[in-house]
């Protein structure tokens, strides 16, 4: 399932790495089967004339390693909510904010290698604290008996899409909708356990990142005088969504 939702999406494969940080020997094969037959079935598909199998092969390391794709370049976009995109926004002066609101086009940031340098030692970061939070393994018996927190574990790995990726677009949260289930699943069986402190970051983590419901109303809001009637272009802009994901995180540490 993993392999196959990869293969819609490249955003779901980072499940792949929650199965190997816990060693399951079984679903990291799984998962290697599934992507000779994925691969052998695709290149079959595209046999035909022009030679099209090869971009099959190519593709995957050309999204890992390639420069040409739009997650890649140092720019300010508002849709692409990330740690990257957040980093991103924080070095672009107001001047450029109006301009990209008036243009919806991209922003160049001031310091390209500075925002690169301090999302990657953010994203680094996050990655090691992730392996360290993760080094326990669960036996099948273990698994079965302690399932909050295998709901738990695999909701942070879903959240770490939005720490890892380089560009994700804010209906790629969609992505999220299994971490907010488990974590509303948790705080309604149990209470005792999980009180009012996680309900207040669960219902914040959802009023930031669920922006397609409450977006609509934002523009009925009076022109503000830096950005005008955009008062939704400045909702993404400023990253609330990803602060959102954040949150939604410590939630489920609680």
């Amino acid at each position: 399932a993993v392999v196959f939702g990869a293969n819609l999406k490249y955003l779901p494969g980072i499940l792949a790495l929650y199965f190997l940080v816990k060693r399951q020997t079984r679903a990291i094969m799984g998962m290697l089967a599934a992507s000779v037959v994925v691969r052998a079935v695709s290149v079959v598909a595209m046999s035909g004339p022009g030679g099209g199998w090869v971009a099959v092969l190519r593709y995957p390391f050309d999204l890992m390693f390639g420069h040409e794709h739009e997650g890649t370049r140092p720019d300010a976009n508002i849709e692409i909510q990330t740690l990257s995109g957040t980093v991103n926004r924080w070095l672009v002066d107001a001047e450029g904010m109006v301009t990209h609101f008036r243009t919806q086009g991209y922003v160049p940031v001031s310091d390209p290698a500075l925002a690169f340098s301090l999302a990657a030692g953010l994203k680094l970061g996050c990655v090691l604290w992730y392996l360290w939070a993760m080094r326990r393994r669960w036996s099948p018996a273990a698994r079965r008996a302690r399932w909050p927190v295998i709901l738990c574990e695999l909701s942070l790995t879903l959240i770490l899409i939005f720490i890892i990726a380089q560009a994700s677009r804010v209906h790629y949260a969609i992505l999220l909708l299994p971490a907010f289930v488990s974590a509303a699943l948790l705080l309604r069986r149990y209470p005792d356990v999980l009180g009012w402190p996680e309900r207040f970051l669960f219902a914040a983590a959802y009023g930031l990142t669920a922006f397609l419901i409450p977006g609509g109303l934002l523009n009925r809001l009076p022109p503000h005088p830096v950005w005008g009637t955009h008062h939704s272009f400045a909702y993404l802009w400023f990253s609330l969504p990803f602060y959102g994901y954040l949150l939604l995180g410590a939630c489920l540490l609680r």
